[in-house]
């Protein structure tokens, strides 16, 4: 009688971790990206780095129920992304199967993601040695940007977007890009890409099969009356 309640309490368990993961938002958050080739920004970072400073550069990923509640959630700082790099680096016949498997066809069945920003707070210095040039560039920047996120963000959550293009006038070739965004998809959604992912993979398991097999069989009939 007890195995039978421990069996139900983990079927309740998994259904219930498994309508959590389906009713769910995937978040990604990224914190204090910052890319800069200016002197001053680099010798911040190496006294910051010298003195022990932690690295505020993160990456959250996070599963949110009701665009609310955050239940489950993972920080990939700078030191992660390194060991998970170097790890797959590693792992080149991973890679190698992977590049395989994957064609340029396989792209048509992401159509089904629609990823959404919900917070962009984005700056952008930039300059290089011709000043006109520079000028048609910000405002070539700042065009693009508005014309795209209409098609990324919501109306609801067009308030929490922001973005701050400005040029620099100093003859040289710099750049100063600092940002923090926000992106969600529906887990549904994901679910559904990965289901048709996992489909193909199978079909292509079995038509390698079939032609192996079929190939077999005619060596065997040529041996046969050979």
């Amino acid at each position: 009688m007890v195995l039978v309640f421990i069996f139900l309490a983990i079927i309740i368990l998994i259904t219930l971790f498994l309508f959590l993961v389906v009713a769910s938002n995937l978040r990604i958050s990224f914190e204090n990206f910052n890319f800069s080739n200016m002197e001053e920004d680099i010798a911040e970072n190496v006294v910051k780095y010298n003195g022990g400073e932690k690295d505020k550069f993160n990456i959250k990923i996070s599963l949110v129920l009701f665009k609310k509640i955050t239940w489950l959630y993972v920080n990939l700082n700078k030191n992660r992304l390194k060991k998970i790099a170097k790890k797959a680096h590693l792992d080149k016949n991973t890679l190698k199967q992977l590049e395989k498997d994957f064609k340029f066809s396989d792209l048509k069945k992401l159509k089904g993601l629609k990823p959404k920003i919900t917070n962009l707070d984005l700056n952008i210095n930039l300059g290089i040695e011709d000043v006109v040039i520079t000028s048609y560039l910000i405002v070539g920047i700042s065009i693009l940007i508005s014309n795209i996120l209409p098609f990324l963000v919501e109306k609801e959550n067009y308030n929490n977007c922001k973005y701050n293009v400005k040029p620099i006038y100093l003859n040289k070739n710099l750049y100063k890009i600092s940002f923090n965004c926000i992106i969600e998809e529906k887990m549904v959604h994901i679910i559904n890409i990965l289901f048709k992912f996992i489909k193909k993979g199978r079909s292509d398991k079995n038509e390698r099969t079939s032609n192996r097999r079929s190939y077999d069989y005619s060596h065997e009939q040529f041996a046969k009356y050979g």
